[in-house]
């Protein structure tokens, strides 16, 4: 057994991300968490949300919420292909607003 090549990533599909089906109609290509793009993004916002985000209390969750919610937005969930709702609202295509918005549900 070789560890590196069972193991080892594809440092593009990092960043690029790999499709993963959802169900028989619908794909999400989704990046690796702790990508490049990831760790820049995250370390700008938790930088300019600092004093927010280690405060205590329902503030400081919701920050954290909206932080997470754009990372994943931006970075992990990069892509989609097939019907996409949110509450009823069809998302059909994808963009990473709407990214933001599925990457928001709890």
């Amino acid at each position: 057994m070789d560890v590196y090549s069972d193991f080892a990533t594809d440092e593009a599909l990092e960043v690029e991300g790999r499709w993963v089906s959802y169900d028989t109609k619908t794909k999400f290509k989704i990046a690796r968490v702790g990508n490049d793009a990831y760790t820049r993004l995250f370390g700008r916002l938790y930088k300019a949300n600092k004093v927010m985000l280690e405060s205590k209390g329902p503030a400081a969750k919701a920050k954290s919420d909206e932080v997470m919610a754009e990372v994943f937005g931006k970075t992990i969930l990069v892509d989609w292909s097939g019907p996409v709702s949110l509450n009823g609202v069809d998302m059909p295509t994808y963009s990473q607003a709407n990214a933001q918005k599925l990457c928001a549900v709890k």
